[in-house]
């Protein structure tokens, strides 16, 4: 579960976490429309969760593969258009053009989750949604992540 504490007041909630480090740290849009972008990106990711929050607590195996391809072959799909459609109308690499947000780490971090989980395809990421693999790729290479992923803990991928 996701914590932050700040001077002994302990708050959750992963998206709302991110969002306060955003503003904090200045990692946000420079303009209403590239904030509402980026919301609207997390938020997406967002509405993917109950399908395969349901799918990891099935546990029917068969009932567990309809939910898992359900997810694979619709919900991810239908979803990663959307987002595909909001990033390639940017300048890009990232939500906000050139500039790096918490929007793009938020969603970096939810398709590290789908491919981890057998979700989502590095192939399928690369050939069918091209702007969003790109962005992925931009995240991975800022310097200071970059060395983070070379470091750090494995945990479920």
């Amino acid at each position: 579960m996701p914590l932050l504490s700040i001077d002994g007041e302990v708050f959750t909630q992963s998206s709302a976490i991110l969002r306060y480090l955003g503003n904090k740290f200045g990692l946000t849009g420079d303009d209403e429309i590239q904030r509402l972008r980026l919301d609207q990106v997390l938020d997406i990711t967002a509405d993917i969760r109950p399908s395969m929050r349901a799918c990891y607590l099935e546990t029917d195996p068969e009932k567990k593969e309809k939910l898992k391809a359900t997810v694979v072959n619709e919900v991810i799909p239908l979803h990663l258009r959307q987002i595909e459609g909001i990033v390639s109308k940017t300048e890009g690499p990232y939500i906000a053009g050139s500039k790096l947000t918490y929007g793009d780490l938020g969603l970096v971090t939810a398709m590290h989750v789908w491919i981890c989980s057998g979700y989502l395809t590095e192939a399928e990421l690369q050939e069918t949604y091209p702007a969003t693999a790109k962005l992925r790729e931009a995240v991975h290479n800022v310097p200071k992540i970059k060395a983070w992923i070379e470091v750090r803990p494995k945990t479920f991928c």
